[in-house]
């Protein structure tokens, strides 16, 4: 799978987005939230920049979660190897329901 934007969007505090997508067994896949088109960090010392993802599986259950990709990147980044073939479930929000300004979610 070639890296792509999958999804743009902006969260008011205590609200999430979900999107779904396919996935296929035993594929690693890194999702990452990012500020601008261009994958720039999200500067942990600006508002409205802090995201979190969530993946979950067919079924409901959680695969893998994240808050801050690194201490100084307030952008949610994470890596998993789908266990099945099938759809997925990624939710993005801001972290601890803070409002986030703008995100852009990439799927590689």
């Amino acid at each position: 799978m070639s890296p792509y934007r999958y999804a743009t969007g902006s969260a008011p505090a205590g609200d999430l987005d979900v999107f779904s997508f396919e996935v296929t067994a035993a594929t690693s896949y890194t999702l990452a939230t990012a500020v601008d088109v261009n994958r720039n960090p999200c500067h942990t010392l600006l508002p409205g920049r802090n995201t979190y993802l969530r993946v979950y599986d067919a079924n409901g259950g959680l695969v893998d979660e994240n808050d801050n990709a690194s201490p100084n990147n307030g952008c949610a980044a994470l890596t998993f190897v789908a266990a099945s073939s099938g759809t997925h479930y990624v939710e993005v929000s801001g972290a601890a329901g803070s409002a986030v300004n703008i995100w852009y979610l990439w799927i590689d």
